[in-house]
């Protein structure tokens, strides 16, 4: 069975909570700035995504600058394979719903 394309999850509580808050996201390059954390989203997981079509925010991990850039290709600071950037990705995912829920951002 297909399943039909779906409009994107978009909460603007979850990616407001991102501001601040602490990395979930932890590589070998994190830099630990909640000043430059924002919601960064899983592109691998099937939904409608590609350049500038961001899946849903359901799909996301809070990430530090650096953590971001490295997850998004945009850093060469760490070496690593797709299976490594997987296990960050999803104890990211899993970490930041933890998050939410401690904070009352998902009740």
């Amino acid at each position: 069975m297909m399943i039909p394309k779906q409009k994107p999850i978009r909460l603007q509580k979850l990616r407001d909570s991102a501001q601040g808050a602490p990395c979930t996201i932890e590589s070998p390059i994190c830099n630990s700035n909640p000043e430059t954390s924002v919601l960064a989203h899983y592109r691998s997981h099937g939904t409608n995504a590609g350049m500038s079509i961001k899946p849903d925010d359901t799909a996301a991990a809070i990430a530090c600058s650096a953590c971001h850039d490295w997850l998004d290709g945009r850093s060469s600071l760490y070496s690593s394979n797709k299976k490594d950037k997987d296990y960050f990705w999803m104890r990211g995912i899993l970490k930041t719903f933890r998050y939410w829920v401690d904070e009352g951002v998902l009740k």
